[in-house]
């Protein structure tokens, strides 16, 4: 017995000064005073090594769950050999306040229900609400509920030969019953979305499998012959605004368009998934903007955190308006994915939610639908692409 207790005793002395230098490292902030990758990754504190968190630029310890990366296998370095990894995206893109006008009126467009007007009415109101000549070539819907009845989900895709743009553009929430689903699975875990990483929320995962194969098929249709060069622009308000993200990351994904050809204006967009999903979409589609009206509380909702946790994460691209939004409006463009200086903390403000609805546009989820007269008369239709779209032609 003495003689265990004399081992455990020299075990301790023996220990004792690196103990205390762990001790000190850790009261002085050991890894959070590593500025460097390189540095970061050969320190170590409480026996631990540290870790660099790509996205943030900062160093941690393993078991911090204070920082963005401290979920993701992707972004949370331990190897100096992976300091050099290429895995954040490069800007160099301008954000044009003219394109970002013209695409909120096409995402207004997208809350129009085709089953209750008709090709003619759609056409005139094309006609007299933009400058260029644009056609329509489809309108496609598909059911999107999970548990909920309401209407479909529904994408429009436009051409213009002058302008060389393919536009698409994604409906937003279309009823309260359709909000209560979508805050439901919002806040039920994510999915892995395999064509681009990440993983995203149930519910995004949902509405894009319903549309994307049609949507796809209608885009690699109207870019072949003379519009192969056209610039591909996808937009939508809300929930249309996650939509033209997931899309756009899968057709670069899956090489049916270039980056270079392609534009994304989403407005008002909540969080689409986590970090890792984040991080594979800036580096996809590199020509890409969130804009956000202060105090707008749908770009919040869906939290960065979730019981303590990392949770959801949004894309670069953030264009902040403080006043209002409109084409002689002042906004800063935010240079990080959560950037401090922008919307990312910002609070949630319930009572300013009739700013989510006020993009260059005076109600832009009803500004389109207002101006046509709504029937219960279907337009043309006929099944597209697949079994469970159905397109309105605008031929």
């Amino acid at each position: 017995m003495l003689k265990s207790h004399k081992i455990c005793l020299i075990s301790v002395i023996l220990l004792l000064p690196s103990l205390l230098q762990h001790v000190a490292a850790a009261r002085s902030g050991y890894c959070s005073q590593q500025s460097d990758c390189s540095s970061c990754l050969n320190t170590r504190q409480w026996f631990m090594g540290c870790k660099w968190c790509l996205l943030t630029q900062t160093c941690h310890l393993p078991l911090s769950v204070s920082n963005d990366c401290s979920s993701s296998s992707l972004l949370d370095l331990s190897s100096p050999a992976e300091c050099d990894a290429d895995i954040l995206a490069e800007g160099g893109h301008n954000y044009s306040v003219g394109l970002a006008e013209l695409m909120a009126r096409w995402a207004s467009l997208a809350y129009v229900p085709p089953w209750q007007t008709n090709v003619t009415s759609l056409k005139q109101l094309v006609t007299q609400e933009f400058a260029s000549p644009y056609e329509l070539v489809e309108v496609v819907t598909s059911d999107c509920d999970l548990l909920m009845d309401y209407g479909p989900c529904s994408a429009v895709v436009a051409v213009s030969s002058s302008e060389q743009h393919v536009v698409v553009a994604f409906s937003g929430t279309g009823s309260p019953v359709q909000l209560i689903e979508e805050l439901l699975f919002g806040f039920t875990g994510m999915v892995h979305f395999e064509a681009v990483g990440g993983q995203i929320l149930r519910y995004n995962s949902r509405v894009h499998d319903s549309l994307y194969s049609c949507v796809r098929s209608i885009v690699e249709d109207t870019l072949t012959g003379n519009s192969s060069n056209h610039q591909v622009i996808l937009t939508g308000h809300s929930l249309g605004g996650a939509q033209a993200q997931l899309t756009a990351a899968r057709l670069v994904a899956d090489q049916v368009v270039n980056d270079s050809q392609l534009h994304v204006y989403a407005f008002g967009a909540p969080r689409v998934g986590d970090v890792d999903f984040a991080v594979s979409y800036d580096k996809l589609v590199t020509n890409s903007w969130r804009v956000v009206y202060e105090s707008d509380p749908v770009p919040q909702i869906v939290p960065k955190r979730l019981a303590l946790q990392p949770y959801a994460y949004h894309t670069k691209g953030e264009v902040l308006y403080q006043e209002n939004v409109s084409l002689l409006s002042n906004y800063t463009i935010c240079k990080e994915n959560e950037d401090e200086e922008c919307s990312a903390d910002a609070p949630l403000c319930f009572s300013c939610i009739e700013h989510h609805g006020q993009y260059f546009l005076p109600g832009i989820e009803g500004y389109m639908s207002d101006k046509l007269s709504l029937q219960t008369q279907m337009g043309d239709t006929h099944n597209s692409r697949r079994l469970h779209c159905k397109a309105y032609v605008m031929t």
